[in-house]
């Protein structure tokens, strides 16, 4: 592990994975984006959907080869240049008007990772969002 490396929790997460595999572990991958973030600030007084997390994406790049979080934020394009990913986090079931947004703007769910994205890429393999049928993970298209 890089000695340089100064957020503590990267370096407890590395070192406990190290500890659990038995393994020296060291990056494969580089992922970089732009992301905005948007979380409610308080309640919405008698709504129960509390605590409703947005964010979006952009300018997605990947790097294989020098995978050093000090070697810049450079890579090949992981999307189109004008593709964002916008992953919504609501605990239970999404209100009723945060899906009516969705519906007006017929923005559809799917299941997206960004690290199986730039592995496939990186292997020359198509790689494409899929429906979702799961509540975690989710990306709109």
């Amino acid at each position: 592990m890089d000695a340089s490396i100064t957020d503590t929790v990267v370096i407890e997460k590395v070192k406990k994975l190290q500890h659990d595999y038995k393994l020296a572990i060291k990056p494969r991958m580089y992922i970089y984006y732009d992301r905005y973030s948007l979380k409610e600030k308080k309640s919405i007084e008698g709504c129960h959907y509390n605590k409703i997390r947005i964010t979006i994406d952009q300018n997605l790049v990947y790097r294989d080869e020098t995978v050093s979080l000090f070697a810049g934020n450079h890579g090949a394009p992981l999307l189109d240049s004008n593709t964002v990913i916008m992953e919504i986090k609501a605990p239970g079931n999404k209100p009723q008007w945060l899906q009516d947004i969705l519906d007006k703007y017929d923005l559809m769910e799917h299941k997206f990772s960004k690290y199986s994205c730039a592995y496939h890429k990186s292997q020359g393999l198509p790689y494409a969002p899929r429906p979702n049928i799961e509540r975690s993970g989710t990306a709109y298209a």
